[in-house]
């Protein structure tokens, strides 16, 4: 279990989440380590300022640098390590793939190839635009979708123009209608936060064969899957009701509203109430951060 701590000094920092058909966009500060995760969209992240970043991926260590950004395509897993001398300001980008394929032609069939490498130089293209992104996000400028939706946009044609693969590759991962199966049913069960176990039995799978399948299908653990799946259900409903933070606990199949907290921190990096008084949510915006099976 990864252990939740804060730092002092990221409350210091300016802070804004925006939610919108594009995604989410958030700027936030953090010294603390986050759970090792995956997203179903693009996942970028941008130092802003501060002490750079520590991210793994499996035994790969990654820094986030003044000049060095992280691009996780989706459904590869990463964490974040904490960083002891202090926290940086990050502009964290999540972006709907659907959304990114109706603005760029020429995208891989499946966008887990999108970038070969996580670890991407910031140019100054993508600088300008990472800085007027913060600025829509954290500063003055009055906050218009049209706006925040060009700029999102410019930022990633920038980087998949220098750090993409638009070739048409085809993904290296494996199809299995046995692990389709399992999706659809974590899908479908997450708030009962279903025993794995018996899941890869309900496919006709051991449990060792089930997990080493399962991650073969899709780039992640069944663990991993279905804490995403927790995850989006818990942003969306944080979004989009007005329900208590303890019913939305139950309703998710934890036993305290506490666990919940502990959980939604660790994936996410604020707490649940924090974030919903922090987000802004655009007019035409999803539900919030998907989970869908492949």
């Amino acid at each position: 279990m990864v252990e939740v701590v804060s730092h002092p000094d990221e409350a210091r920092f300016p802070s804004g989440i925006v939610q919108g058909v594009f995604g989410r966009v958030t700027v936030n500060a953090l010294a603390r380590q986050l759970a090792p995760h995956a997203h179903a969209q693009l996942n970028m992240i941008v130092k802003l300022s501060g002490i750079d970043g520590t991210f793994a991926i499996d035994d790969r260590i990654l820094k986030l640098t003044d000049t060095t950004a992280l691009v996780f395509n989706p459904w590869q897993p990463h964490r974040k390590l904490a960083n002891s001398e202090g926290p940086a300001l990050h502009l964290t980008l999540l972006i709907e793939t659907s959304w990114l394929r109706s603005r760029e032609s020429g995208l891989p069939m499946v966008l887990d190839t999108l970038f070969p490498s996580s670890a991407i130089e910031v140019t100054p293209a993508m600088r300008l635009a990472i800085d007027q992104l913060a600025e829509c996000i954290i500063g003055d400028m009055h906050l218009q979708e049209q706006q925040i939706e060009r700029v999102i946009g410019d930022l990633l044609h920038e980087t998949i123009l220098a750090h993409g693969s638009t070739g048409r590759k085809l993904s290296s991962r494996s199809t299995d209608a046995r692990i389709r199966k399992a999706m659809r049913f974590l899908q479908e069960q997450a708030a009962r936060n279903p025993n794995l176990d018996k899941v890869a039995e309900s496919v006709g799978m051991s449990r060792s064969r089930f997990f080493e399948q399962f991650k073969g299908c899709t780039g992640v653990s069944p663990q991993q899957y279905l804490d995403t799946v927790r995850v989006a259900a818990a942003t969306s409903a944080l979004l989009r009701t007005e329900r208590s933070i303890a019913d939305l606990a139950a309703d998710l199949g934890f036993s305290e509203q506490t666990h919940f907290s502990r959980f939604f921190v660790q994936h996410v990096g604020i707490p649940p109430g924090e974030f919903r008084r922090r987000a802004l949510v655009l007019s035409g915006a999803g539900s919030g951060e998907s989970g869908e099976a492949r």
